[in-house]
């Protein structure tokens, strides 16, 4: 009878532990904002986690690099400009969960050169390992021809499909779509969740800077992603992470 008893009392006991488990999942990624690095630097948010969590340990170091990279950046601006010294960092949080993590920085910069200029770079991480994604794992072949490399930070997609996506989205000018569509070597994209318009930002990024404004972010929307093969499971992430609107958190007043 006693361990009929045990047999009941461990049953009543993993029966109340899956629900606790499944509400911790369906919760946003808390953050927490550093002091910016400067005037109009914005740091980058860190992940709140529980003692222990190695995956958001990673997340936070790479947060944290970058950091430390934007803070050089603005101290050789100041040391190389003469008339101009101007740099900053704006950042917006894309997607805190479920299952990822999205963030993105936009530099811009006006350093003694002939024109001030501007890039952004995505973060995008998986929050059960903590590493970034691979977007060649998350997109079908039909949508990745290969890659691209930036002067602006990371790895782009290099990708005929999206592109035909891409332009007539991006720009109704007729001078920026004939530079976009005959672009040599192809557009490269950066790509990020975008909780807030349901689908993933597209941007081309391999641009310079006399024709960088013609390719803005465009975000393509989960249902048309689905239906080109888009890895499911981040379709609905995305998916839950707009209807619960787990996307930008403002930083907190210091």
């Amino acid at each position: 009878m006693a361990s009929f008893h045990r047999a009941i009392l461990v049953a009543m006991l993993a029966a109340a532990t899956v629900p606790a488990a499944a509400g911790a999942a369906d919760k946003p990624i808390a953050l927490r904002w550093p002091r910016d690095l400067g005037p109009a630097i914005a740091a980058l948010p860190r992940l709140v986690a529980r003692p222990g969590d190695h995956a958001a340990a990673a997340i936070n170091h790479a947060l944290a690099a970058d950091d430390t990279d934007a803070r050089n950046a603005a101290a050789d601006c100041r040391a190389r400009g003469k008339q101009h010294r101007d740099f900053s960092r704006s950042v917006q949080v894309t997607m805190r969960g479920p299952r990822y993590f999205s963030v993105t920085a936009t530099r811009s910069w006006y350093c003694g050169g002939a024109y001030p200029d501007w890039s952004t770079a995505a973060f995008v991480y998986d929050l059960a390992s903590g590493a970034a994604v691979d977007w060649q794992k998350l997109l079908p072949a039909s949508l990745v021809d290969g890659t691209t490399d930036y002067t602006t930070p990371g790895d782009g997609i290099a990708s005929a499909a999206l592109t035909k996506l891409y332009i007539p989205a991006a720009t109704d000018d007729a001078d920026c779509r004939n530079v976009l569509t005959t672009w040599q070597g192809g557009l490269g994209f950066l790509l990020w969740p975008d909780a807030a318009a349901d689908g993933i930002a597209l941007a081309a990024n391999n641009l310079p800077h006399v024709v960088k404004a013609c390719g803005p972010p465009v975000t393509i929307g989960t249902a048309q992603l689905r239906g080109l093969g888009v890895d499911a499971a981040l379709l609905d992430a995305i998916d839950a992470a707009h209807a619960n609107g787990w996307y930008q958190q403002p930083p907190a007043k210091h």
